[in-house]
């Protein structure tokens, strides 16, 4: 695999904020995604999300699983951004779409992914929804 970003992918200005309790997935989704030319920060929990968020650190898609471990989960974030960070984009991803998919959409996610997922899935979905955000 090429390690150069790919930018005829994506925007180099296009951030995305990876948000996933599993290290090796959060690990893998965002060095994938930075070969495509994305912009990633990354985050273990929404908490974390939220305190880079609100560092001011660019972001225009949140990429989060929506059942993590601590106070807050992805949904719990999903209703932060839409409240507090309207423009940003969210996108989640869930092995449980059933129980995780409308509450997602109800809280303003663009698109809700199911896990397992391929990654250049993720990334189509980015690319498409940061574009009518």
């Amino acid at each position: 695999m090429d390690a150069r970003p790919d930018t005829d992918h994506a925007a180099p200005s296009t951030a995305v904020l990876v948000v996933e309790d599993d290290a090796f997935l959060r690990s893998s989704i965002a060095s994938f995604l930075e070969q495509r030319g994305f912009v990633v920060s990354a985050a273990g929990c929404a908490s974390d999300a939220i305190r880079i968020l609100m560092t001011g650190t660019p972001v225009d898609v949140i990429f989060t699983d929506a059942r993590m471990p601590g106070v807050l989960n992805g949904l719990d974030l999903a209703r932060w951004v839409r409240d507090e960070r309207p423009g940003i984009t969210v996108i989640v991803t869930s092995a449980d779409l059933g129980a995780s998919e409308p509450a997602a959409r109800t809280l303003g996610a663009r698109s809700v992914i199911q896990k397992p997922y391929d990654p250049e899935t993720v990334e189509s979905h980015i690319r498409e929804d940061s574009m009518h955000s």
